[in-house]
C-alpha cells in the first residue's frame, strides 16, 4: 500500500513537472512571438518613418520650386506692367504734344486769311502747264527747296491763290498727306510753310552739337556741317552764306 501510494505520488509529481515545463516551453514561445511582433513593429514603423522622411523631402523640394517659379513669373509681371505703364506714359506725353500742335495749328489756320478771295475751277489732277506739272511733296525733302519749285510752277501757269491750295493739296504725299488728314480742312500755302518751318529750330540745336566723328576725315565733316547749314538756314539765304564762308575758311577742302 505504501509503495503503491508513493509511486503515484510520484507519477503526479512528474505530471506537475512535465505540465510546469510545457508551460515555461509555451511562456517562452509567447514571448519570443512577443518580441518577434514588437520587433517587426518597430523595424515597419522605422520604414515608415524613412519614407515619410523621403517624402517631406521630395515634396518641400517641389513645393521649394514652385515658389521659385511663382516668384520668377512676379517679377516677369511685375516688369510687365512697369514696362507698360511706360509705354502709356510716353503714348500720353506724345498724344500731349499731339494735342499741343493740332492746336497750335488750327489757331493758325484760323488765323490765316485767304488771300484775294478768287475762285478757280477745282481740278482732278494737279494742274500743269505745256507739260509742266507740279513736283509731289512727302514731307521729307526741303520746303524751302519745294516752295521755290511750287512758286514757279504757280507763277508760271497764272494760279490765284484758291488754285494753288488745290494745286498743293493734290501734290501731298506720305507724311505731308498725313498733316492733311490731321487737319481736316484744306491745308492752304501759308499754314504748310508755318508747320514745317520748325525744322530748321531742329537742324539748329543738331547743328550746335555736331562734331567730327571718328570714322569721318575733316572734309567729310566740312561737308556735312555744310548740308546742315543749309537745311538749318533755309528762310536766311544770307545766313547760309556766312556760316559757309566761315567753315571754308576755317576748313578749306582739299
Amino acid at each position: 500500500m505504501l509503495q503503491e501510494q508513493a509511486r503515484r505520488q510520484e507519477e503526479q509529481a512528474h505530471r506537475q513537472e512535465e505540465q510546469a515545463r510545457r508551460q515555461e516551453e509555451q511562456i517562452r514561445q509567447l514571448k519570443e512571438q512577443l518580441q518577434s511582433g514588437q520587433e517587426e513593429q518597430a523595424r515597419r514603423q522605422e520604414e515608415q518613418m524613412l519614407l515619410m522622411k523621403d517624402l517631406h523631402a521630395t515634396f518641400g523640394k517641389e513645393i521649394r520650386e514652385v515658389k521659385d517659379r511663382v516668384a520668377q513669373h512676379n517679377n516677369r509681371l511685375s516688369e510687365t506692367e512697369t514696362r507698360i505703364e511706360e509705354h502709356e506714359t510716353r503714348i500720353n506725353h506724345v498724344n500731349n504734344r499731339v494735342d499741343n500742335v493740332m492746336a497750335d495749328v488750327k489757331k493758325t489756320l484760323n488765323d490765316l486769311k485767304l488771300g484775294d478771295g478768287t475762285t478757280g475751277p477745282v481740278v482732278a489732277t494737279a494742274p500743269s502747264l505745256r507739260g509742266f506739272k507740279v513736283p509731289p511733296f512727302d514731307g521729307t525733302s526741303s520746303w524751302s527747296a519745294y516752295k521755290i519749285q511750287f512758286e514757279a510752277a504757280m507763277e508760271a501757269n497764272g494760279w490765284n491763290k484758291s488754285q494753288a491750295t488745290t494745286a498743293l493739296t493734290l501734290g501731298l504725299r506720305d507724311q505731308a498727306l498725313t498733316v492733311l488728314e490731321a487737319l481736316g480742312k484744306k491745308v492752304i500755302y501759308e499754314l504748310l510753310q508755318i508747320y514745317y518751318a520748325h525744322l530748321e529750330h531742329v537742324f539748329r540745336a543738331q547743328l550746335k552739337d555736331r562734331v567730327q566723328r571718328s570714322n569721318e576725315n575733316l572734309q567729310q565733316w566740312a561737308l556735312e556741317v555744310e548740308k546742315m547749314v543749309r537745311k538749318a538756314y533755309q528762310s536766311v539765304p544770307a545766313l547760309i552764306e556766312g556760316n559757309l564762308v566761315n567753315i571754308h575758311r576755317r576748313h578749306p577742302r582739299s
